[in-house]
């Protein structure tokens, strides 16, 4: 059987009683089915027991937390699933080599680039010119490179989306629109989907390339996530609102920031997971992939590019 994402919106306790898991609000007790959970985003206010998180361990399940408005607070990330001394020591000497370092970087920037001028022609507008990045000799230079490149794609964003939509300025804290809080809170689903994928390889999720390693995030899922942005957030914002899910008024609320509200979260919830369940052909084997899937894959394809046996190449949307 295949494993699930499992969203919480309810306020309560998540307990273990013998076997069974519950989800334990003032209305109800709710049991989970915890050999069908993937990973859990518990988003609003809530408790877990040590004894939970010890059996999340043995299994391998990871929780994202947020708040009510769907702010990102951190993970549940079990040790210990797939070590690899060789991976982690080529993956270390490989982020402290400038130039290994800067070959991986460029690479998620150049699939980046691609994948936002696939979004922009799908949805009818101009593609961007991708300017020549090869010669690019340091991080800060690179990173400022793909920031113009993102806001020259809002730019276009804009010119598509409704005026309650657009995202005019990029704002993380607080947003101050509705196109920035939708931004928002999709980014961090797409860069937690990375970072449930890294758990299940070799890779250590603390060790990257184009964004700087912190100790209180994963950097190599921000790496990585630059890929798959443009395919599951603003692709989503564009759907959503060409398609009219949202409403302005009902899916928003104010506090101190616009933030999306219950209702809204709901729905874009629902449209992401949705999205990474999609079944597609895989271009070069004869087989169906989810677009999840299609996340592990690009992780493996690195571990493949760090051992030496196949130069990495990042994904670009063909469907």
């Amino acid at each position: 059987m295949s494993k699930k994402n499992l969203y919480i919106f309810k306020d309560g306790a998540i307990r273990l009683k013998n076997t069974t898991l519950y989800l334990i609000t003032k209305e109800e007790k709710i049991p989970l089915q915890i050999e069908q959970i993937r990973s859990i985003y518990f988003i609003g206010s809530g408790s877990i027991s040590t004894k939970v998180l010890q059996r999340f361990k043995e299994l391998g399940i990871l929780i994202h937390f947020y708040d009510r408005f769907g702010n990102y607070i951190g993970t549940f990330y079990p040790k210990d699933n797939l070590i690899s001394g060789e991976i982690l020591l080529r993956q270390a000497k490989a982020a402290i080599d400038i130039n290994s370092r800067l070959r991986f970087a460029k690479l998620f920037v150049t699939g980046a680039m691609k994948n936002i001028n696939w979004i922009l022609d799908r949805f009818g507008l101009d593609q961007l010119e991708i300017k020549d990045i090869s010669n690019i000799s340091n991080i800060n230079e690179l990173m400022q490179a793909e920031g113009l490149f993102r806001r020259m794609f809002y730019d276009k964003l804009d010119s598509k989306l409704p005026d309650e939509f657009k995202i005019v300025k990029r704002e993380m804290h607080p947003p101050s629109n509705r196109g920035n809080a939708l931004l928002s809170f999709l980014n961090s689903l797409v860069y937690n989907l990375v970072t449930t994928e890294i758990y299940y390889t070799h890779l250590n999720p603390s060790i990257s390339y184009l964004h700087e390693p912190f100790e209180r995030r994963f950097s190599l899922s921000l790496d990585v996530a630059e890929i798959f942005k443009p395919l599951l957030s603003e692709r989503l914002i564009l759907r959503l609102c060409d398609l009219k899910q949202l409403d302005p008024v009902a899916d928003f609320e104010d506090n101190e920031g616009l933030f999306l509200s219950k209702l809204g979260l709901k729905k874009v919830v629902k449209a992401f997971d949705d999205e990474i369940s999609k079944t597609i052909q895989f271009r070069t084997k004869n087989k169906n992939v989810t677009i999840r899937q299609l996340v592990r894959i690009e992780l493996y394809k690195i571990e493949k590019d760090l051992l030496g046996i196949k130069e990495y190449k990042p994904l670009v949307c063909w469907w």
